[in-house]
Order: C-alpha cells, then structure tokens, then sequence
C-alpha cells in the first residue's frame, strides 16, 4: 500500500515525501522509491524507524499489528500526526494510540476508502430507522491471500449497528445448534481469488430486504482515501478520530 500511496502523491503537491520506511529484512530497503508512475526520486526504501518519525509531520502506516504496535512506542516520543490504516490491533495497542492523541490528531481507519466511511454512516442510519423489526448481517469477501476474518472493515460496520442497537455479533454458526436470536449480528467471510474487498449490510424484513453494498474494484483508492484523509486531519487538534468523524468536518 505504500507504493501506492507514493503513485498516488503527484495528484497532492501539497505534500512531500520524505521518509518511506519498510519492514526489517524487506527486499526493498535501499530500493529508489518511484513517485507517480515512473519519477525516480532522491529517497530510498528504509528500515530506520526512528529517523523516518523524527524527519516527518505526518506518518501514514499500513503494515501489521505487530509494527503499529512498534509505531505507537516510538511515537510516544516523537508525538506526530499519524493515521493507523492497520487491521487487527489489540486493545494495548490502540491504549498507547488513545494516549498519544492526547498530543497529536491520530486517525484510526481500518479501511481508508471515502465510500466505505459513508457506507458506516448509512448502516447506522438504516439501524436507528428500521429498528429492531429487520434482522441485520453482513457478508465480507476478500481476495485468498487475506490473513484475517472477520475483516476490519467488517467489524467497523457492526461497531455503527451496535452504537444503534444492543446486538451480539456471532461469526461462526456452524457452532449453533438453534434459531437466530433477535439481537444476533451475524458476520460471514468469504475468501477466495483476487477480490480487492466487498462488504454488504443486509437489513432483512418481512416481505423486504434493504442492501447497503460498497465494492472495491481497484487497491489505489485506499491510498488516495488516506491521502484526503490526512488533509483533513493535519488541520484538527489532537483527538482519536474514524474516516467519518473527518468528512463530516468538511461539511
């Protein structure tokens, strides 16, 4: 992703690369780093996390729960401006994240597409206006290389149904051996090929079902979502925020 993101830059003069950090043993480090689609830049690939943090005013990080929890230690003394874009973080790592947004704006994405921050805010809408009469589940697909289920994603859409409802989420049916409950948030994973990401929100009523789908065809949106996202945060004073917390200050 952060090749991407560096493909992505020339579309944004306002921001300037100067640190692209990879992890330990990376193939890439001491690579060039290629800016747009062919411009050969000055910088290299590097695995010095610290000097990457202190030369930078906003760090974008894309890598596993392991390394954002490594991130979090070192920001903790170079506080800076950071949007997590990282699944699967334990509850210990987004403490030191909620500590260190006592000092800087830090967003927390779990997906960075613009839709799918829009996509949470309808889920939650379509909760609170349909009430407990729908039953409500969500389907995720992703490509076969994806480590974790349910995805992040995922559990960020049934984190807007729960703040409208009081429902337990269930993952796996196949250990049930009754009816679905009333409160049941129900969350199935498909993995298979090369499907970027697909999540949809099934509102099911008697005699009608309202789907809200978000389809993502093409990886580069999540940089370019990132990317419009940290222009938002870099203006805010120092919180913990989500993709729709920042949209809704341009409103």
């Amino acid at each position: 992703m952060g090749r991407a993101i560096c493909r992505s830059l020339p579309d944004y003069p306002d921001f300037e690369l100067v640190s692209a950090i990879e992890r330990e043993g990376s193939e890439f480090i001491g690579m060039p780093v290629v800016i747009g689609e062919n411009h050969i830049s000055k910088l290299s690939y590097s695995g010095d996390l610290d000097e990457g943090i202190r030369s930078a005013t906003v760090v974008v990080d894309f890598s596993s729960p392991e390394s954002s929890d490594k991130l979090a230690d070192t920001l903790s003394m170079y506080p800076r401006v950071v949007a997590v874009c990282t699944t699967g973080l334990s509850s210990e790592t987004l403490s030191k994240y909620k500590n260190i947004s006592a000092k800087s704006p830090v967003l927390i994405a779990s997906n960075t597409s613009l839709g799918v921050a829009v996509q949470r805010e309808l889920v939650g809408l379509a909760t609170r206006l349909l009430g407990p009469k729908f039953d409500v589940e969500i389907v995720e697909s992703h490509h076969k290389n994806k480590k974790d289920a349910p995805s992040g994603t995922a559990l960020s859409l049934a984190e807007s149904i729960c703040a409208e409802r009081d429902m337990v989420i269930v993952t796996n049916r196949a250990e049930c051996s009754k009816i679905r409950e009333k409160n049941e948030l129900g969350i199935s994973s498909v993995r298979g090929g090369d499907v970027v990401g697909e999540h949809t929100v099934y509102f099911l009523g008697n005699g009608e079902r309202l789907e809200v789908t978000h389809r993502a065809s093409d990886r580069s949106i999540f940089a370019r979502g990132v990317l419009e996202l940290i222009t938002i945060l870099h203006d805010q004073k120092p919180s913990f925020y989500n993709p729709a917390e920042l949209l809704r200050l341009l409103r």
